[in-house]
């Protein structure tokens, strides 16, 4: 394992942008709302890490260290729900795919949760269009009548992620 990781730097692409791009990758993946991730993860040669509480640092929770294209692993804590790793899981796939294989890094990278900044903005925006894409959430929350719970079953995500990008969206 390198000692030396750098963090991710923004690719400072528009918002509209990187919900293509996350299409692109969902296209690739044949990936489908609510499909599990892990197959996923395992085709670009990662791994998911589930650590105890205890055992993490703060930072350490939800964060994804890269040693080279094809070699990462995404780090959890073991006491988050499912609909909430789903998310972060997405999140670090962000990082991946737009701080580290889009500028074609050659340096390890490490992005780990603290503070906001714009690069963790754009892994956000990437995880949110990845797990809820914005036509298909529009149509169900049209169909369901705006009903948070629904959407969130529906798209496997926790009910804020849903109500957020209901908001995103102008929707609510």
């Amino acid at each position: 394992m390198s000692e030396h990781y750098c963090q991710p730097e923004s690719c400072n692409l528009p918002r509209a942008e990187i919900n293509n791009f996350s299409k692109a990758v969902t296209k690739h993946f044949s990936y489908n709302p609510g499909d599990d991730l892990l197959p996923i993860i395992q085709a670009l040669g990662g791994c998911i890490i589930y650590d105890d509480l205890w055992d993490l640092k703060e930072s350490n929770s939800g964060s994804i260290v890269i040693e080279k294209p094809g070699d990462f692993r995404v780090i959890l804590a073991n006491h988050t729900s499912q609909l909430r790793d789903r998310f972060t899981i997405c999140h670090e796939l962000g990082h991946y795919f737009l701080h580290y294989l889009l500028p074609d890094k050659e340096t390890p990278m490490r992005a780990a949760r603290y503070g906001q900044n714009r690069a963790e903005t754009e892994a956000n925006w990437f995880a949110a269009s990845f797990l809820m894409p914005e036509e298909e959430f529009r149509d169900y929350f049209i169909e369901v009548g705006g009903n948070i719970l629904l959407l969130s079953e529906k798209f496997k995500v926790s009910q804020q992620a849903a109500t957020v990008m209901a908001g995103h969206l102008g929707l609510a």
